[in-house]
């Protein structure tokens, strides 16, 4: 585990450094419906936010556009898992520098230490 925390750690420096204008600190939300079920507020809902940094605004492969349902406005993001205080989830809300996204696809890091999201705007 030695050698991944290396890498991760190199990786954030470079988020703070050479890749700091894809960069940014992001603020998530997720909403579930509350449990148990309550007819008299059957809208009410459970917010859970977190927080973190990750690598915005990167696009898609033409073999990503192959297997995913992408639209021509969707960004990829790549989030750390060691960065994050929450793990990320289809229809959570992203926001960072002011805009916000929902979570469309997410795909795992091999390596098991983040994520790959497929954003659209809100």
């Amino acid at each position: 585990m030695g050698k991944l925390n290396n890498i991760q750690d190199k990786v954030y420096s470079k988020m703070l450094t050479t890749l700091s204008d894809v960069s940014y600190e992001f603020t998530a939300k997720r909403e579930t419906p509350k449990e148990p079920y309550d007819p008299r507020n059957p809208e009410a809902v459970n917010t859970t936010e977190y927080s973190g940094k990750g690598i915005f605004g990167l696009s898609f492969s033409i073999k990503d556009s192959e297997l995913f349902q992408i639209q021509e406005k969707d960004q990829k993001a790549i989030l750390f898992q060691r960065y994050c205080t929450n793990t990320p989830d289809i229809e959570d809300e992203i926001t960072y520098s002011s805009l916000a996204y929902k979570v469309i696809n997410i795909s795992v890091i091999p390596a098991d230490n983040g994520w790959v999201l497929q954003l659209r705007r809100v």
